[in-house]
């Protein structure tokens, strides 16, 4: 560790300096404000990186009462771009460690909060970024879910990834336009920048994680989806595939252009995790299940079953697990062509990847082969039927007063044991896929390889 690097104890004792003066940091800054902010954004250029960070590599708890308490400052935070973004760098820097997590306070959340809610003024979309990651961080523990909620937190988060909190193109994440920033710098010297803004998929990504993180509760779905979150996530993620399953990747013109437009495309897969990640948790919510039919979500998770990308595709399948316990939603799944992508995930994916297409399969192929019992006392359940109706007669765009085919002739009946045993046959035969990929990774230490070849470049 690099003795040398500047610590967040540095950063506390400069903090701590300005709060000591008469009138307390709020009255000290207007003298100081330049000492604290270059204390900040020294930290942040040392640590920002997290495999290089030397705070990440020190297991112990850092102070952040003073940062909390400079957060807390509405008007200096509202009216002083710089100063609040290296400030929320700095948390989601020391947020990245568990001691520090858990010292979260409710006060401390509120601060956060209020700063990305701005009384519904707009922020700069560094304010906005960075924020949404400390939300992140801070909502990998469960009670930080708790208090972000109670203090509004879930609101500007759906917002973000909607729109991208409406930030335009020459919005540099300072907060300032071209003729406030010239004027500063004749004004007096300016401290040190802290590091580049990050581009609108950041920001996106950075709101989607937290999203996720918050959705992985009860309370934290229910919020989302009362936020209109379901419908927001769909959104994003018809924007992060172009509406037809394949991701968006950026296109290189110049060699100058190579880095900016590399960066563009990692942020916006990683938006793409995230985004999928958030809808496999909401879809354990039933009403989320039937919004995110509703809004097309199928037609756009299940080619997600076979990316190369592992945490996409175990998202994917677990969606669709999740998503296939409505019988809407199973017969859309189905029809769309998951079973077979499915089935690959189940022999060459992951293990929670497998885990979910096993599931998911069940979910689908069960009903089948007990609709296959026949007969009106076995088969689907009366309540699935009706689900399945109602779904037809909301969906369909058929105006035409033509008689519909009629159904297929039921196959033979052998009565509810026979379904039984099918089902019980269909979990076995999972269950051996399952087993048999584990003997394959223990006697040679990999996965067979049934992916297609890459396209040509």
């Amino acid at each position: 560790m690099d003795v040398l690097a500047p610590s967040s104890g540095d950063v506390h004792d400069v903090l701590a300096n300005v709060d000591a003066m008469a009138g307390g940091m709020k009255k000290a800054l207007a003298a100081r404000r330049d000492e604290a902010l270059t204390a900040l954004t020294d930290f942040v250029r040392a640590n920002e990186d997290a495999e290089r960070s030397p705070n990440l590599r020190d297991a112990k708890q850092d102070r952040l009462d003073l940062v909390f308490k400079l957060l807390s400052l509405r008007e200096r935070m509202a009216s002083d771009e710089a100063l609040c973004v290296a400030a929320l760098k700095t948390l989601k820097i020391l947020s990245r460690k568990e001691e520090n997590r858990l010292a979260f306070t409710r006060r401390a959340t509120q601060g956060v909060c209020d700063v990305l809610r701005n009384n519904g003024r707009k922020i700069s979309r560094a304010v906005a970024s960075e924020g949404a990651c400390v939300l992140l961080n801070a909502c990998y523990e469960r009670d930080n879910v708790d208090a972000v909620i109670a203090c509004g937190g879930v609101e500007p988060l759906v917002r973000f990834l909607s729109d991208g909190g409406g930030f335009g193109d020459d919005d540099d994440g300072t907060g300032t336009n071209e003729e406030e920033r010239l004027h500063q710098s004749r004004s007096r010297p300016q401290p040190p920048k802290p590091p580049s803004s990050p581009s609108s998929s950041s920001l996106r990504s950075n709101a989607a994680g937290a999203i996720q993180s918050i959705s992985y509760t009860e309370r934290g779905r229910a919020r989302v989806r009362d936020c209109d979150g379901v419908n927001v996530l769909v959104r994003a993620l018809r924007d992060l595939v172009g509406g037809g399953g394949k991701t968006k990747t950026a296109t290189t013109t110049t060699t100058a252009d190579a880095s900016s437009s590399s960066s563009s495309s990692s942020s916006s897969s990683l938006a793409l995790a995230r985004v999928v990640g958030a809808i496999h948790n909401m879809t354990s919510d039933a009403e989320a299940v039937r919004a995110a039919r509703t809004l097309g979500g199928v037609p756009l998770i299940v080619p997600l079953l076979r990316s190369r990308a592992p945490s996409v595709a175990g998202s994917a399948a677990g969606a669709a697990q999740n998503m296939s316990r409505e019988a809407a939603s199973r017969r859309m799944i189905r029809d769309a062509g998951a079973i077979p992508a499915l089935g690959e995930l189940l022999v060459v994916g992951e293990v929670p990847a497998q885990v979910c297409a096993a599931g998911a399969l069940l979910n689908i192929l069960g009903p089948e082969l007990s609709r296959g019992g026949g007969g009106a006392g076995s088969g689907v359940r009366a309540e699935e039927e009706e689900e399945e109706a109602e779904a037809e007669a909301t969906t369909s765009d058929d105006d035409s007063d033509d008689e519909p085919p009629p159904p297929p002739p039921p196959p033979p009946d052998d009565g509810a044991d026979g379904a039984a045993r099918r089902r019980r046959g269909l979990g076995k035969l999972i269950s051996s896929a399952l087993a048999l990929t584990m003997v394959w990774d223990a006697l040679y230490d990999g996965k067979p390889d049934v992916r297609a070849p890459p396209a040509p470049a």
